[in-house]
Parts: C-alpha cells; structure tokens; sequence
C-alpha cells in the first residue's frame, strides 16, 4: 500500500497512522502516565536540578502524547487526555518542584519554595506548554481557580490556575531586565 492508502482526512488535514514502533513509544509512555499519580515508576531520579529532572521528563512526554493525539488521533481522547493530565499534575508533586527551594537560596539567597513566583522559567515556562498545548486538544480544567495548587507542607501551599502561571511568566519577563526573555537559571 501506498503512503497515502493510510492518511484520512480530517479537519481538513490529513491524519496518519501509528507504525508498530510508533505504537510501541506511545504505549510506553502512556504506562509512564497513566500509573498512580503518587509513582514515577520509569522515571530517571538521578538527581532534579538538570536536564534529567523528573519536570523535564513530564514535560517531554507530555508533549510527545499531546503531539501524537494531533497527528494521529485528534477525535480520540480517553485515556490519551488522562495521560497528559495526570503528566501535568504529576507536576504539582513535590518531588518534581520542591528543588527549587534549594536553587533558590543558593541562587539568589532568598528562602521561596514558591517555585512559579519568581525567575523560575524552566519549571513555568515548560509547564505553561503542557497546560496550553492539553487546553487547545482537551478541556479546561486547569483553568479552574486553584487547579495548580502545589503544597510545600501542612501549613502552606501555592494556590495557582493556568493563567495565574502565565502571569507570573509575564511578571518575571517585565521585572527581569533581559527584555522580553527571563533568565534560566540563578546567577
């Protein structure tokens, strides 16, 4: 068969299909998704301040599973949505932000766990991706007042929605002195 036997259109695009690895990738990472929020079973823990942190693994596979419901099955949603919600809230997980506490102190020797607040462009500005790429395929519900509330302890947590996350990106580019850009990283 030729290429084109496969392609359907929709939406005025054509939609292909999935190749057997392609469906092998997806499986795994809907698996990674799609397990108990509490676990990161698969996820590398080799340490959360650089490129193998679990915040970049969510968003990358997020990405991958919102690009795939695009490309090749934008009328399905099911478990392909939940696995892109449960990345995103997997997010609000302590384990995934909690770092910045740390770099924070060290970085700028101010204590804010807060990790959306100030100058943290690589948590905010990945995860407002995931939050905007799941809104244009899905649903708002992150858009929810308080849908991204993330919780330092017993007595204090972070209370933020979808565009309160954005607002504090548009802050930190406003007060950041670099013009339209905020830094990455402490120092």
């Amino acid at each position: 068969m030729t290429d084109t036997a496969h392609r359907v259109d929709s939406c005025g695009r054509a939609v292909d299909e999935l190749t057997p690895d392609d469906l092998e990738l997806q499986r795994y990472l809907l698996d990674l998704c799609l397990q108990p929020l509490d676990r990161f079973d698969g996820f590398s823990h080799i340490e959360q301040y650089l490129l193998s942190a679990l915040r970049y693994q969510l968003n990358y596979t997020c990405y991958a599973l919102a690009m795939a419901q695009y490309r090749y099955t934008p009328a399905f949603t099911g478990y392909l949505t939940e696995a892109q919600a449960n990345a995103i809230e997997k997010m609000r997980d302590k384990r995934v932000w909690g770092y910045w506490a740390h770099e924070c102190l060290v970085g700028y020797q101010r204590w804010d766990p807060d990790p959306i607040k100030f100058a943290n462009v690589m948590y905010t500005g990945f995860f407002g991706v995931m939050l905007g790429v799941f809104e244009t395929l899905n649903d708002a519900r992150f858009s929810a007042p308080g849908a991204l509330t993330l919780r330092w302890n017993d007595d204090t947590e972070y209370v933020y929605e979808f565009a309160s996350l954005c607002e504090a990106i548009v802050h930190n580019m406003d007060i950041s002195g670099h013009g339209p850009s905020t830094r990455a990283n402490p120092g």
